[in-house]
């Protein structure tokens, strides 16, 4: 037996009493990881180090001790940091649930227990509102063009909100900042012929956004301040289908939610706390940016849908407030991308090259509605 992912729940005192919340994180390639916890409900955050151990064939060693490398990586006061000498023993029984451990744990002469809930996708989402016409989805999305500081993200299905790297079922971000962006710079600039420092928040900007354009994992999604430019993306994904699915799907993000992210962004990715927030890095480099009128999400969640209903639900927000959702029948494919021709929205002019002008091409020429 052998556990990774992104674990939530909460440690419980030999007397029942809760102690905190807990984030367990293990990469699904490594027997070891980490562990955020709050202690007391006190508003602090320790981390220290997870190294993993199998027992028997039921039972997993989790062995946990401080790191002064995490600490750093996250920032955390002197005054908060755990002592040279802890260490803490959590014993992992069999789950009870596929997405479900519990356990007990010794530190310091203490004891007591240990529940987590792995984070998973779940079911789609069901849409705010379904449009069967492409002209009921502008009457929708030129309520918003006048509008200032929206977000909007096009996708060619129902399929959640997750990220390219999140979907490779990695969750540690420590790692990701430390060894792999760290590889995907030194290439880059051997490719550009410019010069990176990643501890520098326009050169960590500039690096993280080309790794999301040119298809390297990163914890970013792509949004557009243009609603059209969404549905581009959301129908170009579909048109070519023999088999398309019934529907695509656009995103709303909201201009207050967009607009309190961009005051939150850190030089690096790593939050110890968990995290949904806009992202606008310098376009240096990456055109793209700049043609797509583009924007990122950074998440270290992997249910970003989820965490958004939470807080609208925690601040009492109608449902849809933060984060809207509707879907557009993909029978309006190829009607859709004519009149985004028309509006000057395609591939030629969304991304720089051949490739755009071949993709632009190809739908005007081979998916046109006459056609």
């Amino acid at each position: 037996m052998m556990i990774s992912g992104l674990f939530f729940g909460e440690a419980k005192a030999s007397d029942g009493s809760t102690l905190g919340w807990c984030q367990l994180l293990i990469d699904p390639d490594r027997t070891s990881g980490h562990v955020l916890f709050n202690e007391g409900g006190n508003g602090f955050i320790n981390v220290a180090s997870v190294s993993i151990s199998t027992v028997n064939s039921d039972e997993i060693l989790l062995n946990v001790f401080k790191s002064e490398m995490l600490e750093n990586d996250y920032r955390i006061s002197e005054e908060y940091r755990l002592p040279n000498e802890f260490r803490a023993d959590v014993t992992i029984k069999n789950a009870e649930l596929e997405n479900a451990i519990s356990g007990e744990w010794r530190s310091d002469g203490k004891t007591g227990t240990l529940k987590l809930f792995r984070e998973v996708l779940g079911e789609e989402t069901v849409a705010h509102q379904i449009f069967s016409d492409w002209d009921a989805f502008k009457g929708w999305a030129n309520k918003y063009t006048s509008m200032q500081g929206a977000a909007f993200r096009g996708q060619g299905g129902r399929h959640r909100l997750c990220t390219s790297f999140h979907r490779t079922d990695r969750v540690d971000l420590v790692r990701y900042v430390r060894e792999d962006l760290p590889i995907f710079a030194d290439r880059l600039e051997t490719e550009l012929g410019g010069i990176y420092n990643l501890s520098s928040s326009t050169d960590f900007g500039a690096v993280i956004g080309l790794a999301q354009h040119h298809g390297f994992p990163t914890p970013l999604l792509d949004w557009t301040s243009s609603p059209y430019v969404a549905a581009y993306f959301a129908f170009a994904e579909v048109v070519a289908k023999r088999e398309p699915p019934s529907h695509v799907r656009v995103f709303r993000l909201s201009a207050d939610f967009v607009r309190k992210g961009m005051s939150t962004v850190t030089t690096h990715v790593i939050d110890p706390m968990p995290t949904v927030s806009a992202y606008s890095p310098p376009s240096r480099g990456n055109g793209r940016l700049l043609n797509q009128q583009g924007l990122f999400t950074f998440s270290n969640m992997l249910n970003i849908e989820e965490f958004l209903r939470k807080r609208e639900t925690r601040l009492n927000m109608k449902l849809g407030t933060l984060l809207e959702v509707v879907d557009i029948s993909s029978d309006q494919a190829r009607r859709a991308l004519a009149d985004l021709r028309n509006m000057g929205t395609t591939a030629a002019t969304l991304f720089a090259g051949l490739d755009g002008v071949a993709t632009f091409l190809k739908h005007k020429q081979f998916f046109s509605p006459d056609q």
